[in-house]
């Protein structure tokens, strides 16, 4: 079953939220797949905010995890609503816009599979009357390298926090982070925390399933099945396959497999249903799970397989003769 991406839209607003709050890490409600998502700014937003931009970019890039987002600033960004699907899957596009929040500062619009949690869009909005003076009345993002006046807010900070949510996470509740979720024109928070430094190292680090999707073939031929998978796995990795339900007349087993060397996702396996008797075709569910080498365990996915029934493939066993076992198998 294919599942709609849900759009998310999160805003930031320039105020200031009262009290104490106890540490704790931002939550990450989703991740992206790709190997890299290139960040560029339409040229509603202005250029002296380039380097500012670009700041914000390598404080993530510098956390060490396995995901990057490259600025590229030197060509024309359409708008989000003037891009092809796939052009717009693979850009992080900041631009500027109205919003009905009237305290609001910059908005991050995100598309994620609410099934496999992976990101397939994020794109970031500035509130337009903030930005080139549009707006006198309300106070004005700054780009420079200088701290915020107590009449600006910071938009190193803000995108900072805009960017965190592009690639998958929700407010910090630790004043003086990143992703914390309030703030206040003339401050600023340029840098990560430890908690959200190593949160991003979990979600684009740490090894996982993404998906092992359904198969079916014939009997007595093998069946190809992948597994697809996000992170950086220390291989040798282990996988585990358990029996979940296995059809009426079939023997089944938990499989143990093995890959010695390290391999892009997907992952590949063979089902293999190896009739004695003549039988209908049969659905079968598995429960996979990964186990790399530094003994990280990945959340277990359920799949199932299907063996058809040749048309006219199979005789009726003769009377008398031993009933035979049906088996299914499970090959690397």
């Amino acid at each position: 079953m294919n599942h709609i991406p849900l759009r998310i839209l999160l805003v930031a607003g320039a105020m200031a939220w009262a009290g104490l709050a106890q540490a704790a890490a931002p939550t990450a409600v989703g991740h992206y797949v790709r190997a890299s998502v290139i960040s560029g700014m339409h040229n509603s937003v202005p250029p002296n905010c380039v380097e500012a931009t670009t700041s914000a970019i390598t404080t993530w890039n510098t956390v060490g995890a396995n995901f990057s987002i490259f600025p590229d600033f030197l060509v024309s960004t359409p708008r989000p609503d003037e891009q092809t699907v796939e052009y717009n899957e693979a850009n992080i596009t900041i631009d500027t816009g109205l919003f009905s929040e009237p305290r609001a500062v910059m908005g991050t619009a995100r598309d994620v599979n609410p099934t496999t949690k992976i990101i397939t869009n994020s794109d970031i909005r500035v509130d337009d009357r903030r930005v080139w003076n549009h707006d006198p009345s309300v106070e004005q993002l700054s780009c420079s390298t200088l701290p915020p006046t107590i009449n600006q807010v910071d938009w190193q900070t803000v995108m900072l926090h805009e960017l965190g949510h592009a690639i998958g996470f929700l407010h910090d509740a630790s004043i003086g982070c990143a992703m914390y979720g309030g703030g206040s024109p003339g401050t600023m928070q340029r840098t990560l925390c430890a908690d959200e430094k190593q949160a991003y190292i979990d979600n684009y680090k740490a090894l996982r399933i993404t998906s092992i999707p359904n198969v079916s073939g014939p009997q007595q031929v093998n069946i190809p099945a992948k597994i697809f998978y996000a992170g950086t796995p220390v291989f040798p990795v282990k996988r585990r396959t358990q029996t979940i339900q296995c059809a009426s007349g079939w023997s089944c087993s938990d499989y143990n497999g093995s890959y010695a060397t390290s391999a892009p996702s997907p992952l590949t396996f063979n089902f293999k249903c190896t009739p004695g008797d003549p039988l209908p075709t049969a659905t079968f569910k598995w429960r996979t799970t990964l186990t790399d080498a530094n003994g990280v365990v990945t959340n277990a996915v359920d799949h199932t397989s299907t063996c058809t029934r040749p048309a006219g493939s199979l005789k009726e066993r003769p009377s008398g003769e031993p009933k035979r076992i049906n088996r299914v198998i499970i090959t690397d």
